[in-house]
């Protein structure tokens, strides 16, 4: 065998393969740290180069480029390069790009009612106290679904309010109230039948506990003398309404009692004042003129009050009497006992009715027995043992 066509042989087949190793090699990047080391350093180069060329640029063109990067990531030697790409080796010590994953914290957006409900719960005490002024508006925390009281100093409490669905309870000076909604409501606070001491008061709804709230109301003298004028009127009318019940009661007892009843002499004294409330002269009856001082204030009402007509018979007297209720704001009861002022009075009839409102008025028809000072003069008196 010749060696040395063999040995020319074995290096025309290594040529060969090298060169078809060299034409179709694989993408295969080595392991290992040297090429790591090797792709620092080529980077680093990199940066290099770039600061280099920014560097020796014009000042104008500079500041242009300068716009366009993070004033760290340009002219700045041995700095890291940020940017949203995060490079990464693998486990065979390949570069991979992976994005940086950053996260976004959503906000909650923030309302005007939101910040007041979290000033109500603050605010929130199962005992509010609050001093006001009329015309004062306030804004105050109360609970849903429980039934929460304010106390105020007036003496007859009185309360609108902006919401119908409100459950609203007044009783005296306290006022009651429940809501089912989380929306605010509005109470209007004042005096019965002075709206000039009112006060707003705004209510927050929130998810507590009841609470008890006492509002004291400043008031100017005006409207202090307002208040106890209505509330003497008021007493007076409970007065005159007890003494109505009190003689409807007496008047229903004489009804039923047979010594009573009527006879035919109440009859006649009953037509004849029957016939003069209808404008009438009754049979046997003149006007005349002329009405004696004594007979004209013959009523002790509480009213104003004058005989202005009188009708005159054989033995009998009727006094007209006009009476009027001059007071500005309260009501008056007439009562037939209040004209029994002397001993020839017979009978006495209030017409229509015996409670004047302001201004209002009606007539009174007291009869006299004509003969009584007659026969009290002629009369045989026997003489008393006691003078």
């Amino acid at each position: 065998m010749n060696y040395k066509t063999l040995f020319a042989g074995c290096m025309l087949v290594l040529i060969s393969f090298t060169s078809n190793a060299e034409q179709y090699q694989l993408p295969i990047t080595p392991i290992g740290e040297v090429k790591l080391k090797q792709s620092d350093a080529v980077d680093d180069r990199i940066d290099d180069v770039i600061n280099q060329v920014v560097n020796n640029l014009p000042s104008d063109k500079k500041k242009e480029l300068i716009k366009h990067f993070p004033a760290n990531d340009i002219a700045q030697p041995n700095k890291t390069v940020s940017n949203s790409f995060a490079p990464q080796k693998d486990s065979f010590g390949r570069s991979t790009l992976l994005y940086e994953q950053t996260s976004t914290e959503v906000i909650p957006k923030t309302t005007p009612a939101d910040i007041i409900t979290e000033q109500m719960k603050k605010k929130f005490k199962p005992v509010q106290r609050y001093k006001l002024t009329a015309g004062d508006n306030i804004t105050l925390p109360a609970a849903k679904f429980i039934m929460n009281s304010i106390r105020t100093n007036f003496g007859q409490v009185e309360v609108k309010t902006t919401d119908p669905n409100v459950v609203l309870e007044m009783d005296g000076s306290f006022v009651y109230f429940t809501t089912e909604k989380d929306a605010p409501f509005g109470l209007r606070i004042y005096e019965k039948g002075v709206p000039e001491s009112q006060v707003n008061i705004t209510v927050w709804p929130l998810n507590v506990l009841a609470t008890m709230v006492e509002v004291d109301v400043s008031l100017d003298k005006a409207t202090k003398s307002k208040i106890a004028k209505i509330k003497r009127d008021i007493k007076i009318e409970q007065q005159h309404t007890e003494i109505r019940i009190r003689d409807k009661e007496s008047e229903l007892i004489l009804a039923s009692d047979p010594k009573f009843q009527s006879s035919p002499y109440e009859y006649r004294i009953n037509n004849i004042f029957s016939q003069i409330a209808g404008n009438e002269t009754p049979k046997g009856y003149n006007f005349i003129e002329g009405i004696p001082p004594k007979a004209k204030y013959p009523c002790r009402f509480d009213a104003k009050s004058e005989t202005k007509q009188r009708l005159i018979s054989s033995r009998r007297i009727v006094d007209v009497v006009l009476v009027q209720n001059t007071h500005p704001s309260r009501s008056i009861v007439l009562r037939e006992e209040q004209c029994w002022t002397s001993g020839d009075i017979i009978s006495t009839a209030i017409l229509n009715k015996a409670t004047l409102k302001p201004n209002e008025m009606t007539e009174v028809y007291v009869m006299r027995d004509r003969l009584y000072y007659e026969r009290i003069k002629n009369r045989n008196n026997r003489p008393s043992l006691l003078n």
